[in-house]
Parts: C-alpha cells; structure tokens; sequence
C-alpha cells in the first residue's frame, strides 16, 4: 500500500515538474522566438538544472513538440464539445475547422512557431516532425464523431480526421483562401464521404 501511494506520489510530482517546464518554455518562446528559446533559462525559471529537462524532453525539439501537443490537447476539449452540440455531420466539420484555423491564426504560441509575423520558426513540427500532433487531432475527434453519431465506420472517420487534420495544418502554413472558405469547402466534401455507406 506505501509502495503504491509512493508511485502515485512520483508520477504527481514528475507531471507537476513537467507542467512548470511547459509554462516556462512557453514564455520563453513567446518572449524570445523559437530561436531564442534556451534550454538553460527555462531550466533557471523552474528552479531545475539543464539535465533534468534533457531528460523528460531529450533536446530543445522534443520540448517544442511537447509544447505544442500540450497546447493541441486543450484546444482538443474544445473541438469535442463543438461536435457533440452540432446537430448534424456538415455543421460539426465546418465548425471545427473553422475553430482550429481561427485559433492557428490567433494564438500567440502557435503564430510564433509558424513564423507569422517575420518571426523565426519551427516549421518540422507541422511538416516532417507533424506525425504526433496530426495524430492527436484524428484521434481525439474520431472519438468525437463516432460518440456523437454511433452509426459510423471508426476506420473511415479515421482516415478522414487524418486528412481534415493535414489540410488544417498545411492552410495554417501556407493560407490560400479565406478560413470560412476552407471550413465549407472541407464540410462539403467530407460530410458526403462520412455519410455514405458507399463513396
């Protein structure tokens, strides 16, 4: 029973360290650009040395994409409550792409590491190094979908999620037409593949 409440108690306080460690990467970046993060100052701002946080992230990378998967994940209860009160499959895509690319336009963290502004960014997390976080959006949301409406193939609205995920990403980049734009246009061609049994 002690030995249990004693790993319960570590894997607390290891998650806290963690937290502390995102919070203060993520003033650093938004204080100082990507390139001016250093792993040093964040380490000094939690009270910690340079190796602990080599060790719960490897390197100045894996703390970006902690920081972003971190970032998606709350955004992610946010997109599920959006599908859950929509009331059919159209109004559900539409309204969270067009939530995820309002947000991608206008939260700090997210601009910054995209470069909007002139500023300096990290584009492998939403190219090369996208894996995780694309795979964290068509997770979270094929539960979303297949919870809301039961009635649908999990394996379809996965493979859906994962391409409404890339396009997501790869408009936040590279924007070519105007967000409400790319919501309609992604609802009206993926509503169709969601609803019949037969594409």
């Amino acid at each position: 029973m002690v030995v249990g409440l004693g790993r319960s108690f570590a894997v607390r306080t290891r998650a806290r360290l963690r937290e502390e460690i995102l919070i203060a990467a993520r003033a650093e970046v938004m204080a100082r650009g990507w390139r001016g993060l250093r792993m040093q100052v964040v380490a000094d701002a939690v009270g910690i040395s340079r190796q602990t946080i080599n060790h719960e992230f490897t390197n100045k990378q894996g703390l970006a994409r902690a920081l972003v998967l971190a970032l998606a994940t709350s955004y992610m209860d946010s997109q599920q409550a959006i599908v859950q009160r929509s009331a059919d499959i159209h109004s559900a895509l539409r309204d969270t792409v067009a939530y995820s690319l309002e947000l991608l336009a206008t939260d700090g963290l997210f601009r910054t590491m995209l470069g909007v502004g002139g500023s300096d960014t990290y584009l492998p997390l939403y190219t090369t190094e996208g894996g995780p976080l694309i795979s964290l959006c068509a997770d979270r949301m094929t539960t979303a979908f297949v919870q809301r409406w039961p009635g649908l193939d999990a394996v379809r609205v996965r493979i859906i999620m994962e391409m409404i995920s890339r396009q997501v990403i790869s408009h936040a980049v590279l924007p070519l037409n105007p967000p409400a734009q790319v919501a309609d246009d992604t609802a009206s061609v993926f509503a169709r593949c969601l609803d019949d049994p037969n594409p």
